[in-house]
C-alpha cells in the first residue's frame, strides 16, 4: 500500500456553519463530571433528556455501546483502591458488571460490530507504553492485539482496526497483522471507538499539531482525502459517527470548558449541545435497532 504524506493534503472544511444542521435523533453516551465526580451518561441526540448511568465515589468513563444497543461498555475505577478495569452495563445503567482484572490500567473500549469482541487499551506496568487488547465479553479470549498502540476503533465488517501507534493512526487486521500507517502529519493522531464511518469509507481522527490545539479530522481507510473538519482555537477531540453516517459527534472547548457538540459530516453545521459548565467529554452514538 502506498501512503500518501498527509500534510500537504489537508483541506479546511471545518467551522462551517453556513449549511442547515440536520436534525439529530438517537442517543448519545458522554462522560461527565457534573456531579461531583466522573460519571457515564446517555442523552438524546438533541442534547435533552440527560441521565446519569454512574456511581457515586468511581470514576466512570469512555462508553462504547454493544452493536444491539442493549448494552455499554465503559472504562471505570474504584477512586483509590483499583485502577481503570473494563465493565459492562445495561442501557439503563443496570447490572453492572467488571470484565477485565488486571492490577493494570484498562480503558478505552470499543465494542466489535459482531458483538463477539471487545477491544481496550492496556497500559503496561512501571511503563507508559500502552497496548490494545481484545476480550470477548464473556470474559474469554482475552489476548493482545497490537503492541504499543492505543485507541482502536473497528471497520463496520469487523475484520480491521485503527488505532493509535507511535504518534500516528495505523490499520491492522483483527489478528493484529497487516499493520499499516496511515498518518504521517506532525503531532499526534487518535481515532475514537465510533470513529470508523458505517459505510466503511472514512474514518474519523483528532490530530493535536505540536504545540497547538487538536482538531478533528477525516481520511479515507487507505490514510488518504484527508480532510480537517474543525477549525476553532480550542480542543476539538473524541468524533464518532452517527448510525446512519451524516453527522458526527465530538467534544470541544471553544465555549470556556469542554461540551459535546454535533456536525454535519462535511463539518457543517457545529453547534453545542450539551450547555453545562461541567467537563462534557463525547463517546459513541446507539447503533439503531
Amino acid at each position: 500500500m502506498r501512503i500518501l504524506p498527509l500534510l500537504f493534503v489537508l483541506l479546511a472544511a471545518g467551522g462551517a456553519t453556513s449549511s442547515p444542521a440536520a436534525k439529530p435523533s438517537g442517543q448519545i453516551t458522554f462522560w461527565s463530571d457534573r456531579d461531583g465526580d466522573p460519571d457515564v451518561f446517555t442523552m438524546n441526540a438533541d442534547g435533552s433528556n440527560a441521565r446519569n448511568l454512574g456511581r457515586p465515589g468511581w470514576g466512570d468513563k469512555r462508553a462504547s455501546w454493544s452493536p444491539d444497543g442493549t448494552k455499554i461498555a465503559y472504562d471505570s475505577w474504584d477512586v483509590g483502591h483499583r485502577d481503570f478495569d473494563i465493565w459492562i452495563m445495561r442501557a439503563d445503567g443496570t447490572d453492572k458488571t467488571q470484565l477485565t482484572t488486571s492490577p493494570l490500567r484498562d480503558t478505552l473500549p470499543a465494542w466489535s460490530p459482531d458483538g463477539r469482541w471487545i477491544a481496550f487499551t492496556r497500559k503496561r506496568a512501571r511503563s507508559t507504553a500502552e497496548d490494545v487488547w481484545l476480550i470477548h465479553p464473556d470474559r474469554t479470549g482475552e489476548h493482545r492485539l497490537v503492541a504499543g498502540a492505543s485507541g482502536a476503533a473497528w471497520s463496520p465488517d469487523g475484520k480491521r482496526l485503527v488505532f493509535s501507534r507511535y504518534s500516528d493512526v495505523w490499520l491492522s487486521d483483527v489478528n493484529g497483522r497487516n499493520l499499516h500507517r496511515l498518518t504521517r502529519m506532525r503531532g499526534f493522531e487518535s481515532p475514537a471507538a465510533g470513529g470508523w464511518s458505517p459505510d466503511g469509507r472514512t474514518i474519523l481522527f483528532t490530530h493535536w499539531p505540536i504545540g497547538g490545539f487538536g482538531d478533528v479530522f477525516v481520511m479515507s481507510p487507505r490514510g488518504t482525502s484527508v480532510r480537517r473538519l474543525t477549525t476553532s482555537k480550542a480542543d476539538d477531540t473524541d468524533p464518532s459517527w452517527s448510525p446512519d453516517g451524516n453527522q458526527i459527534v465530538f467534544d470541544s472547548t471553544r465555549d470556556g470548558n469542554r461540551e459535546v457538540y454535533l456536525m454535519n459530516r462535511d463539518g457543517s453545521g457545529q453547534r453545542n449541545i450539551s450547555h453545562n459548565p461541567a467537563e462534557d467529554w463525547a463517546d459513541t452514538w446507539r447503533p439503531q435497532g
